[in-house]
């Protein structure tokens, strides 16, 4: 992982490599083009984002993956692909932290 700073901005964008794993392989397809500061650039759908954060979560215990987790569950759920996020939870044994992100009280981390 790497990122890079723009820095009359400060936006920051993170750039992670592709493992050789069937997880990797679907986000990559999934990946969404937009344009950004006059660029087109590929980014990760809402729901490969949360998923990643859930299994950085799983291996580190840094809260604030399952944070962000929670603020991108909770703010895009309608937009969300239910089907996708179940099968990919399941499959990457991340049932049970899915399952708080709606529970999760973000006025706190406010």
């Amino acid at each position: 992982m790497f990122n890079i700073v723009h820095l009359p901005t400060t936006l920051k964008l993170d750039f992670w490599l592709l493992k050789n794993n069937a997880f990797d392989e679907s986000r990559f397809a999934r990946r969404k083009k937009v344009k950004l500061l006059d660029r087109f650039m590929s980014i990760a759908t809402a729901e490969d984002t949360i998923l990643n954060k859930l299994t950085w979560y799983k291996q580190s215990r840094i809260e604030e993956h399952l944070v962000d987790a929670a603020f991108i569950y909770q703010i895009q759920k309608e937009n969300l692909d239910e089907g996708y996020l179940n099968k990919w939870v399941r499959k990457l044994k991340i049932t049970k932290l899915f399952s708080e992100l709606p529970k999760i009280d973000l006025d706190e981390y406010m």
